[in-house]
């Protein structure tokens, strides 16, 4: 396998640190221009459908496609729940502290009546209420405070957020958190990716 572009036929891109894989990127080039998709890097099986790009790899994150295959659980589970907490709650706050600060109420699910104008704001206001030291990060216990408020399995939550811990430090930022809520996942029945600038 030589991991190149053929002239109009496909020769399978093999990994440069260990031909034994395949790469995750594979592109071809057609008479319409150069065609690229994600695969499995152990099966060359597609895990994306192949797209025409204006050069290879062009706006094609194969490594974070591959890494949502191997999650057990839908993003967008995560995605619904938390969406559904910030759009859904009227007086959140009070809710939030009878839980978590001490007030022992239910750990009912929360539904919020009124919708805010300001999906980023209420999605940063809810990072700073799970982030419970005021570090700016959100670790691992924090985490599973996440999970326990959803009602989702605590692995289910671990894993997506793993896979958006862009700086692999085992902490979410508030960048991190709002880059993959708003932008890097693909629920469309929930407005995402909404291509929302979280460094603004």
């Amino acid at each position: 396998v030589t991991g190149v572009i053929a002239t109009y036929g496909y020769l399978p891109a093999c990994n440069k640190d260990n031909p034994a894989l395949y790469e995750v990127t594979q592109c071809n080039r057609t008479e319409r221009g150069v065609q690229c998709w994600c695969v499995e890097p152990d099966t060359n099986q597609n895990i994306t459908q192949p797209r025409f790009l204006r050069s290879h790899g062009d706006n094609l994150d194969c490594e974070w496609e591959y890494k949502l295959t191997q999650l057990r659980c839908s993003p967008c589970s995560l995605v619904r729940e938390i969406f559904g907490a910030t759009y859904l709650t009227r007086d959140y706050d009070a809710v939030f502290e009878r839980k978590y600060q001490g007030g022992g109420g239910k750990r009912s699910r929360v539904v919020r009546t009124n919708p805010p104008d300001d999906i980023k704001g209420t999605l940063e206001d809810l990072f700073l209420k799970f982030d419970s030291n005021r570090d700016l990060y959100l670790s691992p216990s924090e985490i599973d405070i996440i999970s326990r408020w959803l009602k989702l399995s605590k692995d289910c939550v671990r894993e997506t957020l793993s896979i958006c811990d862009a700086d692999s430090d085992e902490h979410i930022n508030h960048l991190e958190w709002c880059t993959c809520l708003l932008n890097s996942f693909r629920c469309p029945q929930f407005g995402t990716p909404r291509n929302v600038n979280c460094a603004a």
